[in-house]
């Protein structure tokens, strides 16, 4: 794993994580303005992939590009970069996958992940626990709430896996609106520490 970026020498370090089978090596570098076209089509091609059944197939097959580009493009220009950081992990030069930290976003549970998204074609591939890694080092390096949540739809049972694999816990189930503005069950994941999400070295 190489990384590169402010975040560079108190987050990132090097290291390889393998699950089922080698993988290329990643490059892991802060998100910045120039992403957002790629970042929201790996968002929009991360949901038509793991949100059929959760949101209808005319949002996926249609307007989710626009909506996605659209969130992407006014998220990357705020300029709250003390508390709010994205991470891109790419291969060959190619975007793998992406996280973005939303820092001390809740009293009670703290620094919300937002966004966790691997390309469909990598997923069970280690992007997602190294991706995890690296933002639990971010964190800690911008002295954020050592707290973490995020939130899944009750219906992503492989992604609720995950998480449990990740040591995280389900601490409340409510209804929160989609993207289309549509009630649907979600649970709050939460890790006490982030420091619980960082990888053997």
């Amino acid at each position: 794993m190489v990384c590169t970026g402010a975040l560079r020498a108190s987050c990132f370090g090097s290291m390889q994580y393998q699950r089922r089978g080698a993988m290329p090596e990643l490059t892991f570098r802060l998100m910045r303005g120039a992403d957002a076209p790629a970042v929201a089509a790996l968002h929009a091609a991360s949901w038509r992939s793991v949100y059929r059944g959760i949101l209808s197939d005319a949002f996926l097959d249609g307007p989710v590009n626009e909506d996605r580009a659209q969130v992407w493009d006014a998220r990357l220009q705020r300029t709250d970069a003390d508390t709010n950081f994205g991470i891109v992990a790419e291969s060959d030069g190619a975007l793998a996958g992406f996280v973005y930290v939303i820092g001390n976003a809740d009293p009670r549970y703290g620094t919300l992940i937002d966004n966790l998204h691997v390309d469909p074609s990598r997923r069970s591939s280690g992007v997602g626990p190294q991706l995890l890694d690296v933002a639990a080092r971010g964190i800690v390096s911008q002295q954020l709430d050592m707290r973490v949540h995020l939130w899944v739809f009750a219906a992503n049972v492989r992604a609720r896996a995950f998480y449990t694999r990740m040591r995280g816990t389900e601490v409340e189930m409510i209804e929160q609106p989609t993207a289309e503005c549509v009630p649907a069950t979600e649970f709050r994941v939460a890790w006490a520490d982030a420091s619980s999400l960082l990888l053997p070295r």
